[in-house]
């Protein structure tokens, strides 16, 4: 189960398993059906008093009461409720979490009484532990309280985006990943702390960086005509293959009191790792007369948790209509939300080439909006299937469009040409590259050399910036940032660079290719310095400076991610005094 949602790479962690691996391997299909047909097993309810459970960096009282186990899951018992008495505690880590936990809560540490709780427990002994405690007998308002419990929680929005069944999978595999997973979902009381959080949400997920989430999900405030409405825009949008998945009861603010690593014994950062990052992405795309986008992602992986069959790839507003291993053999999957988990048939190795493992999926998606005669990708990270935290691969990447139409998109051109009515050209990117994305339309290309830097401009159709002089103005900027850039930060780290203005809000750098913003490129002159605008040849700076910080030297984590566009603007300001002094100050 993926923490709570938030902004979302340089070093692997390494995570070392047991080298005896369990001699038989679960079937995901059985497992699947075993999720699906879980019930609360009252009859198999035990009494709990005074029992202890570590969980990350919180602690788990169960004072008084009964636990009711769900029914197996792979012949092991994951989820279940508890109905009576309980506590849970957590000290923050660090001082920053401790701020955000009072932000939320009103105390640096969390200490709430819960009457009723619904927990997923990965750790098979503290699980055997409690399920061998004196059976209980519950009376019958007990036990409806316990079942109702159960099913809201199988209900509730927040056990299928936090990917509990997800998690109860890859329990059932025995897959490392998973390994000491924890969620519960907590109705407090006031107790005698004399305070109420009401409900809120704890999870400990292994596999990501930040391993330990608390907080709530507060749903979105809308009067019923508002719902009305947001619904109908759902559905229209639904109707273009967009928002797949997406209902109104997703809608709302997660609030994130506590978001951290566990601790090593010293107290340092432990931060978790998903079981494989990606070392090439091989894409072989068709865009069709009607903007439909299909074809395939080939992914190959580089095992990260030794011992791990499962691969979560990302697959926002992608209909996956087959997933097989590199040969064309189809591989389990399962999709929740805008993650797809694979299975692989084997668990990863690690030592030789031969380890690295493929994933293919197959896929289809409606990612171009079309306005007239502007065409532009709706989201330009997020349109094929990808994986990892790192997420730095090597493309090669083919596409396929309409005759009428150019694509423009990073990476050295190795092939292309007509064919059917279709033209198509193959691309390639050998450095790992954080991103990867195309612009379609109709464009005025041309081609300047900057020392070994070949420059690819175009200019969209609608473009603001169709006056001679002004596309003068955003060539020269680009070169003149080029050369001031390798002059201090060193070479270039490529031969090629594509520039193209696009048609939203934001401008954007990835590897070898910048997209620059209609909207912020424009120059008003004397109006720009009234209104304090800032001047576009600095945006085309700072874009550029994103090609040696952000693009060939990334983040760790989401929290070290402001340096990347820290270092972009103090470049663009130091371009803009080395270079523009005298036409800025003007």
């Amino acid at each position: 189960m993926p923490g709570f949602p938030s902004l979302r790479v340089l070093s692997v962690l390494l995570l070392l398993v047991p080298a005896a691996l369990r001699a038989q391997t679960p079937d995901p299909a059985a497992l699947r059906k075993d999720i699906e047909g879980l019930t609360l097993d009252t009859g198999r309810a035990v009494a709990l008093k005074n029992v202890k459970l570590a969980a990350g960096l919180g602690m788990l009282q169960l004072s008084d009461g009964i636990l009711f186990p769900a029914t197996p899951v792979g012949g092991k018992v994951v989820e279940m409720v508890f109905v009576g008495k309980g506590r849970i505690t957590l000290e923050a880590p660090d001082a920053i979490e401790a701020g955000q936990l009072e932000l939320f809560t009103g105390a640096s540490r969390l200490d709430a009484e819960f009457g009723e709780a619904a927990l997923v427990i990965g750790l098979d002994a503290a699980v055997d532990a409690m399920l061998r405690k004196p059976a209980a007998q519950p009376d019958a308002a007990t036990v409806e309280k316990a079942k109702a419990l159960y099913q809201e929680w199988r209900k509730r929005r927040e056990r299928e985006i936090l990917g509990v069944e997800r998690s109860l999978l890859l329990d059932g595999l025995r897959d490392p990943s998973a390994e000491g997973c924890f969620a519960a979902w907590f109705r407090s009381d006031a107790g005698d702390t004399g305070a109420e959080q009401g409900d809120f949400l704890y999870t400990v997920e292994p596999a990501s960086r930040e391993q330990v989430t608390l907080g709530r999900f507060v749903p979105l405030d809308a009067t019923e005509k508002e719902k009305r409405r947001i619904l109908r825009e759902i559905s229209r949008e639904q109707r273009k293959g967009r928002l797949i998945g997406l209902e109104l009861d997703d809608l709302g603010q997660w609030d994130t009191w506590l978001s951290a690593s566990l601790r090593d014994g010293q107290g340092r950062p432990r931060p978790g790792s998903p079981a494989f990052e990606p070392s090439k992405y091989t894409l072989d795309l068709t865009v069709d007369p009607d903007l439909r986008l299909s074809g395939t992602a080939r992914l190959d992986l580089d095992p990260v948790i030794l011992g791990s069959r499962a691969v979560t790839i990302r697959t926002p507003d992608l209909k996956v209509t087959r997933v097989t291993d590199a040969e064309g053999a189809d591989l389990y999957h399962q999709t929740t939300g805008s993650e797809l988990t694979v299975v692989l048939p084997k668990p990863a190795a690690q030592g030789t080439p031969e380890d690295t493992s493929s994933v293919v999926v197959h896929f289809e998606s409606h990612p171009i909006e079309k306005d007239w005669n502007i065409y532009r990708l709706l989201d330009t990270q997020g349109w094929f299937p990808q994986t990892g935290e790192i997420n730095r691969a090597a493309i090669d990447a083919t596409f396929h469009w309409p005759k009428g139409l150019d694509l423009m998109a990073g990476g050295r051109r190795v092939d292309g040409g007509e064919q059917g009515g279709q033209r198509w050209e193959r691309r390639v990117l050998e450095r790992p590259a954080l991103g990867y994305t195309f612009e379609l339309g109709n464009f005025d290309i041309d081609t300047v050399k900057s020392g070994h830097v070949e420059i690819r401009f175009a200019f969209g159709s609608g473009s603001a910036m169709t006056g001679r002089g002004t596309r003068e103005s955003v060539r020269k900027a680009v070169q003149d940032s080029l050369s001031y850039f390798e002059e201090i930060f060193g070479p270039y780290p490529l031969d090629e660079l594509t520039v193209v203005t696009a048609n939203r809000g934001f401008s954007q750098s990835l590897p070898g290719f910048v997209t620059l913003s209609d909207a912020l490129l424009n120059d008003a002159g004397m109006w720009n310095r009234m209104f304090g605008l800032e001047d576009r040849r600095l945006v085309i700076a700072h874009e550029m400076a994103h090609q040696w910080w952000g693009d060939h030297v990334g983040w760790a984590s989401y929290r070290d991610q402001w340096m990347s566009e820290a270092l972009a603007s103090y470049a663009a300001l130091l371009y803009g005094r080395e270079r523009l002094r005298n036409e800025l100050s003007g």
